[in-house]
């Protein structure tokens, strides 16, 4: 037998030979893993945007311009706003829906002890 050949297996006195040169083109080359992702990212320029005074979590926004972006959870982009005040409503709506997902009754709710709005009170005659 030579270098390139060994036995495999012995059966009923016949024995199967390998070629080691053949039999070479059935191994399966798997893929290198992919490359890592980095860890860090960055660095982004963003700011954060108040809402009556509060900072408000998951909430940037850019300038691009003259005009303004707001990002909510650094994923659902909105605009662009053309003026100041129309992305002031923009991000005052998306705060107090925000803080509503998460239980508060409204944005200004210190507690979410009384998550649904207060009962209203009884206007005209009710007769």
């Amino acid at each position: 037998m030579g270098a390139a050949e060994w036995v495999v297996e012995a059966r009923g006195g016949e024995e199967e030979v390998m070629d080691e040169d053949r039999d070479a083109r059935n191994i399966v080359n798997f893929p290198d893993p992919p490359k890592q992702p980095d860890l860090l990212i960055g660095p982004f320029e963003e700011y954060r945007v108040v809402v009556d005074g509060r900072v408000i979590p998951l909430l940037t926004g850019f300038r691009e311009g003259d005009k303004i972006w707001l990002v909510a959870d650094h994923r659902f982009c909105c605009g662009p706003f053309s003026t100041e005040e129309d992305a002031r409503q923009a991000a005052r709506l998306a705060a107090q829906c925000m803080a509503v997902t998460q239980g508060y009754p409204h944005l200004g709710a210190e507690t979410k002890s009384k998550p649904f709005a207060p009962i209203g009170m009884q206007v005209g005659d009710q007769s």
